[in-house]
């Protein structure tokens, strides 16, 4: 389920809860209301988000992808995660 932060509904503060401590790869706990987006996929609008995991390691990112036979092979694990055509 994605959440789709809006400042107009969060409960909080934006820049404390949101952009300075949320970066990509962590684990959130979201509160809010259920929503649909514009091509009405199933989403929560978030009244409070709390860090639940913050991310150690980021994953590559999606447009450079896993490219490294030695590392693809070692990173079993991350290459699952990363390249849809390996499942």
């Amino acid at each position: 389920v994605q959440a789709m932060c809006d400042q107009a509904h969060f409960q909080g503060d934006w820049d404390r809860d949101l952009v300075e401590r949320v970066k990509r790869g962590d684990v959130v706990g979201v509160r809010g209301t259920p929503a649909r987006n514009k091509r009405g996929e199933l989403c929560l609008v978030p009244a409070t988000v709390e860090l639940l995991a913050p991310c150690m390691r980021l994953l590559p990112k999606e447009h450079f992808g896993l490219k490294d036979p030695d590392l693809r092979y070692r990173a079993r694990h991350v290459d699952l995660m990363c390249n849809p055509e390996v499942r």
